[in-house]
C-alpha cells in the first residue's frame, strides 16, 4: 500500500509538472516562432525588388518625371501639396508596377525609372499622365497654378486639404475633348518661358489640366550599370543620364518630352507611331553644359 501512495504522489507531481511545464514550453515556441518571422520580415523589408531592373547589355530607356511649381506649391499650400504628393507618389509606382518598370530613385518630388524598350517608357509615360489627369486632388493645387497664370498673389490660396476637393475622373470623362481644329501648339509647347496656363477646359467639361502638373523626360540609349551594395539595387550612370535629365527639364507640367533616340526606337512600333510625336522647334536639340 506504501508503495501505490508513493507512486500516486510521484505521478501527481509529474502532472502538476506537464501542467505547468506544458503552456510554458509552448509560450516560448510561439515567441520564438514570431521572433524568426519579425527578422525575416525585416530582411525582406530591407530588400529592394530588383526583379523588373534592366541589368545591361543592350540600350534602354531612362524616364525622369519632376512636378512644376514644387517650389510654389509647398510654399502657398503645404498641407495641400503633402496630400497631393502621397497621391503623386502612389500614382506613379502603380503604373511602374503596371508596365514592369524599375524605380532607380526618387530625388524630393522626382523619380527615375528604368525600361527595358524605349516601347515600354513612352506607355508608362502615357499611363502616368493619364492616371494623374483622373486622380482627386486637393482644390489649392489648381488655385496655386491658376494664381501662376494670372501672376496674382499665392496669398489668396486657401490651404483646406479637409475641405471640397477636386473630384476623380470616371468612365468615359478620363480624357479631355479634341477641339477638330486642335494642333500640338494648342497644348503649350513654348518650354522655354514659364508662362502657366490656367486650368481650363477644351469643348467638354473635363479640364485639361487638373492638379499636379507633372513633366516626363525620356532618352534611350546605352548606360553603365552598376548594383548598389548599400542601397540594394541597381543604378544607371554616363552622358546618356544628362540627356534623360535636360529632356524631362525642357518640359512643361502635363508634358512628355523624348529624345531623337527615343523616336528612332519607335520606328518599327505597332501601337505608337510616328505622327503621335512632334519636334518643338529649337528646343529638339538640346545643350549640355559642363
Amino acid at each position: 500500500g506504501r508503495v501505490c501512495m508513493d507512486n500516486q504522489k510521484h505521478n501527481s507531481k509529474l502532472y502538476l509538472i506537464w501542467q505547468i511545464g506544458a503552456p510554458l514550453i509552448a509560450t516560448v515556441l510561439i515567441m520564438c516562432a514570431v521572433a524568426v518571422c519579425a527578422l525575416e520580415w525585416r530582411r525582406r523589408r530591407g530588400t529592394r525588388n530588383t526583379t523588373n531592373a534592366p541589368r545591361g547589355g543592350s540600350d534602354l530607356a531612362i524616364i525622369f518625371t519632376d512636378i512644376q511649381a514644387s517650389t510654389k506649391l509647398w510654399g502657398a499650400a503645404p498641407a495641400s501639396m503633402a496630400a497631393a504628393l502621397g497621391q503623386h507618389n502612389a500614382v506613379i509606382r502603380k503604373e511602374i508596377a503596371k508596365h514592369n518598370g524599375y524605380e532607380v530613385k526618387t530625388v524630393g518630388d522626382s523619380f527615375m525609372i528604368a525600361l527595358a524598350s524605349a516601347q515600354d517608357a513612352v506607355e508608362l509615360a502615357v499611363s502616368i499622365q493619364s492616371a494623374l489627369h483622373r486622380q482627386a486632388w486637393p482644390k489649392a493645387i489648381d488655385q496655386v497654378y491658376n494664381a501662376i497664370s494670372d501672376e496674382s498673389s499665392l496669398a489668396a490660396v486657401v490651404d483646406d486639404v479637409d475641405g471640397e476637393w477636386i473630384p476623380e475622373l470616371i468612365g468615359e470623362q478620363q480624357t479631355p475633348t479634341k477641339k477638330k481644329s486642335r494642333s500640338f501648339s494648342d497644348i503649350d509647347t513654348d518650354v522655354s518661358g514659364f508662362e502657366m496656363p490656367r486650368t481650363t477646359t477644351t469643348t467638354s467639361t473635363v479640364p485639361v489640366f487638373r492638379g499636379l502638373r507633372v513633366r516626363i523626360g525620356i532618352h534611350y540609349g546605352p548606360y553603365e550599370v552598376t548594383f548598389d551594395t548599400v542601397a540594394k539595387g541597381y543604378d544607371y550612370h554616363g552622358p546618356e543620364i544628362l540627356i534623360a535629365a535636360k529632356v524631362e527639364e525642357a518640359g512643361r507640367g502635363g508634358q512628355i518630352l523624348v529624345s531623337q533616340q527615343v523616336v528612332a526606337a519607335l520606328s518599327l512600333s505597332t501601337t505608337i507611331r510616328r505622327r503621335d510625336t512632334w519636334t518643338i522647334g529649337p528646343h529638339s536639340t538640346l545643350q549640355l553644359r559642363n
